[in-house]
């Protein structure tokens, strides 16, 4: 399955999404806790978005360390997109 995170306008405050870059790669590919990571904070597959503290809540971790395990699942996926096209 693909999943396909858009860019926003950047500055806009109120969407969640990275304002540079445009994702598409198999988040199947990433390991199951990234997976959940980022289908609640984007609200893919259907599930509702989440904001960064309400996540941390939810998980159990501070808001650094969703922010830091996020940055890193999208550059796995970037890095899979890339290895797929390259």
């Amino acid at each position: 399955m693909f999943s396909i995170i858009r860019p926003h306008a950047c500055g806009d405050e109120n969407k969640k999404l990275p304002c540079t870059s445009v994702y598409r790669a198999p988040i199947s590919a990433l390991r199951e806790r990234d997976q959940t990571l980022l289908s609640r904070l984007y609200g893919l597959n259907g599930e509702k978005a989440m904001t960064v503290s309400e996540l941390a809540i939810a998980m159990g971790i501070t808001q650094r360390h969703i922010r830091q395990l996020r940055d890193r699942a999208l550059k796995r996926l970037q890095k899979e997109k890339d290895v797929k096209n390259g």
